[in-house]
């Protein structure tokens, strides 16, 4: 389903901009028009979603909160399926079609700098790096395979862990 006349046209903001409207066949349209980015479900249940609308060339990030027995609850439940307290629905950004490639040198800056915040070596000795993602207000990781350079470089910062460690790695100084 294509999307874009609809962002173009505005009709989509308006519809969005009205918290009345939030139905079934509108959410269904955020989400098949790569528009929707995340839904996530609280523990008191009431969910928060992330959207996006775009017009004129530019991208306006917006929010939408949801109690439970709403009709805009039931129409995101009836799309994403029934979400559970603490559940995080993530959906693919438009036009993002590879992951960003690290090189062994870009892994040790970005330690050192802190943008990777922790490091877990996992059963098959891959190693996962954390970094706190603003936007989703929550952990996200990039996994580096056990044979690969960045993950030697890795483990050269970190020192020896065991399976299932999780290392914080210390700010730096300057």
């Amino acid at each position: 389903m294509k999307v874009p006349h609809l962002v173009a046209d505005g009709i989509l903001e308006i519809m969005l901009k009205d918290s009345s409207v939030w139905t079934e066949g509108l959410v269904r349209t955020l989400v098949r028009g790569k528009l929707m980015l995340m839904a996530r479900c609280h523990e008191n249940g009431s969910i928060s979603a992330k959207y996006m609308i775009s017009s004129r060339g530019r991208s306006i990030v917006y929010g939408k909160e949801m109690a439970p027995g709403t009709s805009e609850y039931e129409a995101v439940q009836a799309v994403l399926g029934p979400m559970r307290p603490c559940q995080l629905i993530t959906f693919d950004l438009p036009d993002v079609k590879e992951l960003v490639e690290y090189s062994p040198e870009d892994v040790r800056v970005s330690i050192l700098r802190g943008y990777f915040k922790k490091a877990e070596l996992l059963n098959d000795g891959d190693v996962r790096l954390y970094h706190w993602n603003d936007f989703l207000d929550d952990w996200s990781h990039q996994l580096f395979p056990s044979n690969s350079k960045q993950a030697q470089a890795i483990l050269e910062i970190t020192g020896p862990i065991k399976v299932g460690e999780v290392h914080e790695f210390k700010p730096s100084s300057d």
